[in-house]
């Protein structure tokens, strides 16, 4: 039995008229009175019948008519699902903006981006540093769906009801902390941790521009010892030569050159944790989104799984 037959079948007796049944399928009154004919042959069944209220189905053809509308809808519903399917197949393609402060290139959008013009060829990532924790205006101002950064714990919940305003998603990453970053030729650097007594007698060194971080690690270090550097490649060189001490993030800057290299060692402090922070996505809602667009946010989430530990 073809689905055609169902459909015209439904159609007559939603309009209680040939004439207008036929109208409605573009196709002619003989004709749809062929088809019902052939229908109830097929069926060995009397599924319509005429009265004075135009064409109504009998009593099992009211049955008939209600199955036919479950068997219609349900194969409308599967043609979505399988349309769906060939779009996944297509291949993700176009350009991807993402807007991430600096760190975040070598702990893992460099990889990223690698690994992604591997795979998916007709993606081009187009990424840009900007050097500011809170850049959810940034991103609504460079018209720009994907964001990278990080915030203290505390600031999170604020960060989530103004991604919620500008009508962006707000997604935890992981947690993160503030460890000191010391010279493997330091004194202290065969120490498992650091004590508060320890920091006090260290020289420290910020950044010049830093108006967040630098206040609230400066009373931890030596007061008169504190340098100011206008780079964070100057500081690492500065602490790799042992002149001092700085505060970075633990796992953000697990994949620095310094560290990698054996030259700098993090140190946490002894029963403290240090400035609390994560790490967090934003993104435009998933209807703004390319398919390219949500690929490479799907990487950017999977690249982050050994880091969940504690909160994702």
């Amino acid at each position: 039995m073809k689905l055609e037959l169902l459909m015209y079948f439904v159609q007559v007796v939603e309009s209680r008229s040939f004439t207008q049944a036929a109208k409605k399928l573009f196709i002619t009154q003989p004709a749809l009175t062929m088809a019902m004919n052939s229908l109830e042959e097929d069926m060995n069944l009397k599924l319509l019948k005429r009265s004075n209220k135009g064409v109504i189905p009998t009593t099992i053809g009211l049955e008939f008519y209600h199955d036919c509308k479950e068997i219609l809808h349900l194969m409308a519903e599967k043609e979505k699902k399988w349309k769906n399917f060939s779009q996944i197949d297509e291949e993700p393609a176009g350009n991807v903006h993402i807007l991430a402060i600096s760190a975040m290139f070598s702990f893992i959008l460099n990889d990223l981006i690698i690994a992604l013009k591997k795979q998916y060829p007709k993606i081009t990532i187009i990424s840009r540093e900007l050097y500011q924790f809170d850049f959810l205006s940034e991103l609504q101002i460079s018209n720009t769906n994907i964001g990278l950064s990080v915030c203290f714990l505390e600031e999170q919940e604020s960060l989530m009801q103004k991604a919620k305003a500008l009508n962006l998603n707000f997604e935890p990453l992981c947690e993160d902390q503030y460890n000191v970053f010391m010279s493997r030729q330091n004194f202290y650097a065969k120490q498992k941790e650091l004590s508060q007594k320890d920091c006090a007698e260290l020289a420290a060194v910020v950044l010049s521009s830093d108006k967040i971080i630098a206040p609230k690690i400066k009373h931890l270090f030596n007061p008169n010892k504190t340098y100011y550097l206008g780079s964070k490649d100057n500081m690492f060189q500065f602490i790799a030569k042992n002149n001092a001490v700085g505060v970075f993030l633990e796992k953000l800057h697990y994949n620095n050159y310094w560290i990698e290299n054996g030259f700098i060692c993090q140190k946490r402090i002894k029963n403290q944790t240090l400035l609390p922070s994560i790490h967090y996505l934003i993104t435009a809602k998933d209807n703004s989104l390319s398919s390219a667009e949500k690929m490479v946010i799907q990487q950017i989430q999977r690249s982050y799984e050994p880091y969940c530990t504690n909160h994702c």
